[in-house]
C-alpha cells in the first residue's frame, strides 16, 4: 500500500512541473473586428487586431491570423502572420481583411506563431459579409462602327458597381439585346458570353450584325437582371454603325 501512495505521489509532482497550465489570456486577449457588416464586393476591408501580452519576449511576437473567406492583404492569402507592435503602451498585431465576393459568416481566428504544449490558444471572432446590390451598369464597346452580314465583330464588356461605387456580389446576370430604331431586334448574334459576375464585377460578350444597310443604327442595350430573371431598371447602351 504504500509503494502505491509512493508512486502515486510521484505522478502528481510530475504532472504539476510538465504540464503547467497556462490561461488563454496570457497568451492572447481581445480579438477585435473594426465592422460586424461589410459589403462582399471583393474590395471593402475590415481591420482585424489582437493583443498581446507586453511582457512577451521579441520572439514571441507574432500571431497567425486566418479567415474562412475573404483575404488578408496585402499578400491576398487566407493566413497572415503579423508581428505585434506597441501602441499606446499595449503590444498589438493587426491586419486587413478583404471582402470576398460571396455574402455569408466569415470566421476569423488568431493564435501564437510559436508552438505552447499541451493546448492550443485560439482566440475567434467573427463578421458577415452581405449581398453587394448592382445600382449602376457601363457598357463599353472595342468600337462603334460594324460589318454587316456577320462580317466583324464588336468586343463588348458591361461592368456593374454598387452605390458606392465598388464591386457587386457575384452571380448577377446581365442581358444583351440589339435593337433598331423601331424597337425590334436587330437579329445580330452575341457570342462569347459571360452573362454573370464572378470576382471582377464584369460581364462580357462580342457582338456580330445582320445583313443590314450601311449608315442603320444597332442599339446595345445591357440590362441587370433581379434574382426571379426579370429586367431591372439598371441599363445601359452604346450605339453601333453598319459602315459596310
Amino acid at each position: 500500500m504504500k509503494r502505491y501512495l509512493y508512486l502515486l505521489t510521484i505522478m502528481c509532482v510530475s504532472l504539476s512541473c510538465d504540464d503547467k497550465v497556462i490561461d488563454t489570456g496570457d497568451v492572447l486577449t481581445n480579438l477585435t473586428i473594426s465592422q460586424q457588416e461589410i459589403h462582399a464586393d471583393g474590395q471593402s476591408t475590415v481591420e482585424v487586431t489582437v493583443e498581446l501580452d507586453k511582457n512577451a519576449s521579441s520572439d514571441r511576437r507574432s500571431v497567425v491570423f486566418s479567415t474562412s473567406s475573404g483575404t488578408f492583404l496585402p499578400k491576398d492569402s487566407v493566413k497572415a502572420t503579423v508581428k505585434a507592435e506597441f501602441f499606446d503602451g499595449k503590444l498589438i498585431a493587426t491586419t486587413k481583411l478583404r471582402a470576398p465576393v460571396r455574402p455569408g459568416t466569415i470566421t476569423v481566428t488568431a493564435k501564437p506563431e510559436y508552438d505552447i504544449p499541451s493546448q492550443d490558444f485560439i482566440l475567434e471572432g467573427s463578421l458577415t459579409a452581405t449581398l453587394s446590390v448592382p445600382a449602376q451598369i457601363r457598357l463599353n464597346p472595342s468600337g462603334f462602327a460594324i460589318t454587316a452580314n456577320f462580317g466583324s465583330q464588336v468586343a463588348l464588356t458591361a461592368t456593374l458597381r454598387n452605390s458606392d461605387g465598388k464591386f457587386v456580389s457575384a452571380g448577377y446576370k446581365v442581358v444583351f439585346e440589339d435593337l433598331l430604331g423601331a424597337g425590334g431586334p436587330a437579329g445580330g448574334r452575341f457570342n462569347h458570353l459571360k452573362d454573370v459576375t464572378t470576382d471582377s464585377s464584369v460581364t462580357a460578350a462580342s457582338y456580330s450584325a445582320p445583313k443590314l444597310p450601311i449608315g442603320t443604327d444597332i442599339m446595345i442595350k445591357a440590362t441587370v437582371l433581379d434574382n426571379a430573371g426579370a429586367k431591372t431598371g439598371i441599363t445601359d447602351f452604346v450605339i453601333l454603325t453598319i459602315n459596310q
